[in-house]
C-alpha cells in the first residue's frame, strides 16, 4: 500500500468508472448530538473508503460537518460523502437537533482483486475470533452467576443482561482512532482524502 505525500486540492477525486465499490463491513447508523463533535483522529485504515449517507441533517445548512484538515464538507439529507478516513478528520454538529447518517465502509478502488480476497479472509477470521471470545466471556459470566446463586440460594439470579452486554462488545476490525494521518492510498504519489461518487442522489 502506498503512502500519500499530500492531500490533493478541494476538488474530489472521481471514483474510477470500472471500480466496484463493494462493502467491506456492515452499515451502521451514527447519531451526533447537538453541540457535540468528534475530535481530530485517524481511523488508521488506508484500504477502505467510508461513505456517509445523510439521513437526518439539522438546519441551518452547514451547521453539521466533517472536515479533513482545513477542508470542511457539510452533510445533506439524501446526499453521500465519500472519504478516506485514514486521513486525520473531525466532525461537529453546531445545530440544535441531532445529526444522523448511515455509515458504510467499502473497499478502496485501488485494491487489487487478490488484496480484497486477502482482506475478506482476514475480516472473517477476526469476526470468528470475536464471536468465540464473546461466547467464552458470556459462558464465564453465566458460570460465575450460577455459582453465586447456588451459594446464596437465590435461584432467580439472571445472567442474561450481563452476558448480552459482554457479547455486544464484540465487533469487526475498525480504526483505532490513532494519531497518524495522511497515509491514504493514492495514484501518482498523492493521497486522496475526498472522493466523488459517479452519481448523486436527489
Amino acid at each position: 500500500m502506498r503512502e500519500g505525500a499530500a492531500v490533493q486540492g478541494r476538488a474530489r477525486t472521481p471514483v474510477p468508472a470500472a471500480a466496484a465499490l463493494t462493502a467491506a463491513a456492515g452499515s451502521r447508523r451514527t447519531r451526533l448530538a447537538p453541540g457535540t463533535g468528534i475530535s481530530a483522529h485517524s481511523d488508521g485504515l488506508n484500504f477502505i473508503l467510508t461513505a456517509h449517507l445523510g439521513c437526518t441533517i439539522p438546519a441551518p445548512a452547514g451547521a453539521a460537518w466533517i472536515a479533513i484538515g482545513e477542508q470542511r464538507v457539510a452533510w445533506t439529507e439524501g446526499g453521500v460523502v465519500l472519504l478516506d478516513t485514514a486521513f486525520v478528520h473531525k466532525t461537529w454538529n453546531g445545530a440544535a437537533t441531532p445529526r444522523v447518517v448511515l455509515v458504510a465502509d467499502v473497499w478502496h478502488p485501488d485494491l487489487s482483486a487478490a488484496e480484497v480476497t486477502a482482506l475478506e479472509a482476514l475480516y472473517a477470521c477476526h469476526a470468528e475470533r470475536n464471536a468465540a471470545e464473546a461466547a467464552a466471556a458470556a459462558a464465564a459470566v453465566a458460570a460465575e452467576d450460577a455459582a453465586a446463586a447456588a451459594a446464596t440460594g437465590n435461584t432467580a439470579r439472571s445472567t442474561t443482561t450481563r452476558a448480552a452486554a459482554i457479547a455486544a462488545t464484540a465487533g469487526g476490525p475498525s480504526g483505532g482512532g490513532g494519531s497518524g494521518g495522511g497515509s491514504g492510498r493514492g495514484g501518482g504519489g498523492a493521497a486522496r482524502a475526498w472522493w466523488a461518487l459517479p452519481w448523486r442522489r436527489g
